[in-house]
């Protein structure tokens, strides 16, 4: 059976589980092609669940389909028609090419028995995951993600359908390299894949981007930013030394976390941007993060809840800075939220569940108890903001005190179980933190509109921000005393004076607090 000229059956499902012990099929994709063939027709289903079942929110996250979507699934019944229709109209001797095949295979058998179980699972299945660790045995990952951009292709959204092309176009691409082992056959490549194969200990990672080219890389600050072959973007970095910080991901490292080994065979090209200072380069990274939206960021993405306000007494939030809501920006879902909705609760005479863990109602009265008794505070003096963010500075001060007089200050216990105490923890954490999140949203407002200057390698470096926004060098602004509320904190503009703020902690600085606007 020639590997080149022979249909196969290409095939990839998504599921609610890793067995069918514990999941069930979500989605099921196939399609029926030669190795030459041009633009193949994917066939591609969702799967009705069984009753009362639902999609795991991590299932959900990853592949993005959702309840909604599948209102339009079809019953495993008639799925499974359309698929036997696909193998009746094939030669009896089809093989089935799956990427990862005894993830699938488990599923797909339990499939065909739940139908037939007198009959045996019908497909011969060739693993197209073991032969790339075969024919690139030097690849970072043999994950198809990583499979697809070493050759020079590319994996949208973890679907199905998407996967099936993804299998697909690597098999066109070890069609090609196995001719090369003189394998054109089925029954050459099965005997080709048994043959032992000596382990090069020597053998370093193979990667695509140019190795020349990275070390030529300037020893400057700056971003760089990572594309696959069809320059579609990846990732994006900065850097203190660009041509430390890049070369050291080509270093060989085999422990490295397996998203970053995914990245890096998928690697082609890197573009950088030279800064001045490794300050400018980490506010140039945030913003380029948005504008690009690169998959392989997870911090600083735009898609997150934007940073709300508060009034005086932190009782009410809005997403809007005003008279009514001067304090923030705050971090969604923080310490000061916590408190507001603390403080919410207690004016109804009720302790509302703050905390990201669940705790038992009588427990979380008898530790608020606790803690106000182990620190004379008083339920009224919580209804009183000043009061506990004062409260929470004294506590910062206090542990800056004892830290310099070498005195442990971790005040929390190892939470085996949810106790009265570790509930009493919680709250003094939740005032410490509160106050430290208020401190800093008073810094971040003096940032939004200022002149700030800041001293690296005995050099004073300057930039201006004019409603959060860096102007640039070329326009000209005067100085105005006052500064006018902006009331609008995007997600780029709180992260863009987060980042700012804490670069800033690293230098000696000075900040000149002002409005800035064009004269023309």
């Amino acid at each position: 059976m020639n590997i080149k000229t022979a249909p196969f059956l290409f095939i990839d499902c998504q599921t609610t589980g890793m067995h069918p012990s514990n999941g069930h099929l979500l989605e099921l994709s196939w399609l029926v092609a030669t190795a030459d063939t041009v633009t193949p027709e994917i066939k591609s289903y969702l799967v009705q669940l069984p009753e009362g079942e639902v999609i795991p929110s991590a299932v959900q996250k990853i592949t993005g389909i959702t309840a909604t979507d599948l209102e339009k699934a079809e019953p495993i019944e008639k799925v499974y028609e359309e698929l036997q229709k696909t193998l009746q109209s094939l030669p009896a001797e089809t093989v089935a090419l799956i990427h990862y095949a005894q993830f699938e295979k488990a599923f797909l058998k339990y499939l065909f028995t739940r139908h037939h179980p007198e009959k045996e699972f019908p497909l011969e299945v060739i693993c197209t995951a073991k032969v790339c660790r075969k024919v690139f045995p030097n690849i970072t990952s043999g994950n198809i993600r990583a499979i697809s951009g070493f050759i020079g292709t590319s994996v949208g959204l973890k679907r199905a359908a998407s996967h099936v092309q993804a299998t697909f176009e690597i098999w066109q691409e070890l069609v090609s390299r196995l001719s090369q082992h003189s394998v054109t056959t089925v029954e050459q490549l099965d005997a080709w894949m048994k043959e032992a194969k000596p382990v090069d200990k020597e053998a370093k990672f193979e990667y695509r981007m140019d190795r020349l080219t990275r070390l030529a890389f300037p020893d400057q600050p700056g971003i760089y930013r990572m594309y696959n072959k069809k320059n579609e973007i990846l990732y994006v970095g900065k850097a203190t030394s660009l041509k430390s910080r890049v070369n050291s991901y080509f270093r060989v490292k085999k422990k490295r976390d397996k998203k970053t080994m995914e990245l890096l065979a998928q690697v082609w090209s890197i573009e950088y941007t030279e800064c001045y200072s490794p300050l400018q380069a980490a506010l140039l990274e945030t913003d380029e993060i948005k504008r690009l939206d690169p998959p392989y960021n997870i911090n600083l993405k735009k898609n997150r809840a934007k940073s709300f306000f508060t009034s005086k007494d932190l009782k009410q939030i809005s997403g809007l800075q005003t008279t009514e809501f001067p304090l923030g920006p705050f971090r969604p879902f923080g310490s000061i939220e916590q408190l507001s909705l603390l403080q919410q609760g207690l004016t109804k005479n009720q302790l509302y569940q703050i905390f990201h863990d669940s705790v038992e109602t009588a427990i979380l009265e008898e530790g608020f108890e606790l803690f106000c008794s182990q620190n004379n505070l008083s339920t009224d003096e919580f209804l009183e903001p000043r009061r506990i963010l004062a409260f929470g500075f004294n506590q910062i001060r206090l542990q800056k005190k004892l830290k310099a007089l070498a005195v442990d200050t971790d005040v929390t216990r190892p939470e085996l179980e949810m106790t009265a105490d570790a509930v009493a923890d919680k709250f003094m954490r939740l005032c410490v933190r509160a106050a430290g999140e208020y401190k800093r949203s008073r810094a971040l407002n003096r940032l939004v509109n200022a002149s700030i200057r800041w001293l690296y390698k005995n050099e004073w470096l300057e930039l201006k921000l004019k409603h959060g926004h860096l102007v640039k060098p070329d326009e000209e602004i005067q100085t105005v005393s006052e500064i006018p509320a902006i009331n609008d904190w995007p997600v780029a503009t709180y992260d863009r004076m987060s980042i700012l703020l804490s670069e800033l902690a690293k230098y000696p600085h000075q900040i000149t607090v002002g409005r800035f606007e064009s004269n023309h």
